[in-house]
C-alpha cells in the first residue's frame, strides 16, 4: 500500500491504491485491476445533467431572452407538446442551430422548475456539449439546424 502526503501532512491513499481496493483485489498484475482493460456500459440518463445546467446558469427561457442570446446559444429543447406551427416558427426563428423535441411540459417542470414552459435553450458549454452527446448517444436527431458541437 503505498501513501502519499499532501501539503497539510496528512497521508491519503494512491489513485493506484484506491482501484486495488474498490476492485478487491491485492494482485497488481491482475489485468482485471486496469480500468482501461474493463469497459463496463451503464444507461445514464440524460436528465442526470439537467440540474448542472441550472445551476451553472446555462439554461434560458422566454421568447425574447432567447432571441437577445442568439448567437450565445448551444441548442434548444422543445417540448412534445408544442404545436406544429410553433416548432416551424422556431425553426425559422433560429436558423442553423441545433433543435431537439423531446419530454412534456410537466417534465420541464419537473427538471427545470419551469412551468408551461415548452421552449428552453442552453447556452453554449463544455455541460451542453455533454448534453448534446447524451442526446444523440439516443439515438435523437436535431428537427434542423446544424448537427455538430456548439
Amino acid at each position: 500500500m503505498r501513501f502519499t502526503f499532501s501539503t497539510k501532512g496528512f497521508r491519503t491513499w494512491s489513485t493506484h491504491d484506491r482501484e486495488m481496493a474498490s476492485n478487491g483485489s491485492n494482485n497488481r498484475s491482475s489485468a482485471s485491476a486496469n480500468p482501461k482493460t474493463q469497459q463496463v456500459v451503464s444507461p445514464k440518463p440524460v436528465e442526470r445533467l439537467f440540474p448542472f445546467a441550472l445551476r451553472a446558469r446555462i439554461v434560458a427561457t422566454g421568447e425574447q431572452t432567447l432571441k437577445a442570446i442568439r448567437k450565445k446559444i448551444g441548442f434548444l429543447l422543445l417540448t412534445e407538446d408544442i404545436s406544429p406551427s410553433r416548432v416551424h416558427q422556431i425553426l425559422k426563428q433560429f436558423p442553423g442551430l441545433p433543435v431537439y423535441q423531446r419530454y412534456t411540459s410537466e417534465d420541464f417542470k419537473t427538471f427545470f422548475g419551469y412551468q408551461q414552459t415548452k421552449v428552453i435553450g442552453f447556452r453554449k458549454s463544455a455541460l451542453t456539449r455533454s448534453i448534446l452527446k447524451e442526446f444523440k448517444s439516443l439515438g435523437l436527431s436535431a428537427l434542423q439546424g446544424k448537427n455538430s458541437d456548439p
